[in-house]
């Protein structure tokens, strides 16, 4: 093994790489400081186990997903939860992956990345088209931002985007600490498991994910801790644990698994 590919090189390079791209993004308002440490952890741990191929991967959706967010459409810094939600899962699969070395998990991280990407994708990109969406459950017209809703724009961004980390994925593969499987099978196991959590992240978002309203004003949110520290907020429907920030993680994780299900099950 080349000195420069030492598990204790990449680190710190790693370390010295996440922090330049922290301090750029909190500059310019991307992260907030819970989600600057949070992601600065999350990218040394990446590169630290799965290598530089995991490590770009992570950058790629980050920067992508940052820039859509914050370009036309307001969106707040990210938050360490949000972080954590959309890369969690990619560490704990490379983890796995190493560990046992895994081909079909090491592909699973990439997935979770699609995920993540293919949900960041479509609902910026959705928002930003200007089309009314509709909720996946019952087909009505529903108020732009709504989570648990589809449009046109925002789904064709969500395959792109999925299609977007398949494509480096591909292209990175040399770097991998793991063999990989297949160009064709991984890029199909990609942009499939990718795009499969995006919808999973749409129908948890329609049907368990907790809303609340304020009995003070009368608003309805998902993120009551954002809300009027002094106003009575209610749940009015869903779980209370499933949060915005849970279902990013199970729709991340769960693209993973069906990755590793679809890649296991192949010849």
């Amino acid at each position: 093994m080349p000195d420069s590919d030492l598990p204790i090189v990449r680190i710190l390079v790693a370390a010295v790489l996440a922090g330049l791209i922290v301090i750029v993004a909190r500059h310019k308002g991307l992260l907030d400081p819970g989600g600057a440490i949070a992601a600065t952890v999350l990218g040394i741990a990446l590169v630290g186990i799965g290598g530089w191929w995991t490590g770009i991967l992570l950058v790629a959706f980050f920067l992508t997903s940052s820039l859509l967010s914050t370009s036309k459409s307001g969106s707040p810094s990210r938050t360490w939860r949000q972080v954590v939600a959309n890369g969690g899962p990619a560490v704990l699969f490379a983890s796995l992956a190493v560990l046992f070395d895994l081909p079909s998990a090491m592909a699973a991280t990439a997935a979770c990345l699609a995920a993540a990407t293919a949900d960041t994708w479509a609902t910026e990109i959705g928002r930003r088209s200007g089309t009314i969406p509709r909720s996946i459950t019952s087909f009505r017209k529903v108020p732009i931002g709504t989570s648990g809703a589809i449009s046109v724009p925002g789904s064709v961004a969500s395959v792109v985007g999925a299609a977007g980390i398949a494509g480096l994925a591909v292209m990175l593969r040399p770097l991998a600490p793991i063999d990989l499987p297949g160009n064709a099978p991984l890029v199909v196991a990609i942009i499939f498991s990718g795009s499969i959590g995006s919808l999973v992240d749409t129908i948890l978002g329609a049907t368990l994910q907790a809303r609340y309203r304020c009995e003070t004003c009368g608003m309805r949110t998902e993120f009551p801790e954002n809300h009027h520290a002094d106003h009575y907020i209610r749940l009015e429907s869903g779980l209370p644990p499933l949060t915005n920030d849970a279902v990013n993680f199970s729709a991340s994780a769960a693209a993973g698994l069906v990755a590793m299900v679809i890649l296991l099950a192949g010849p």
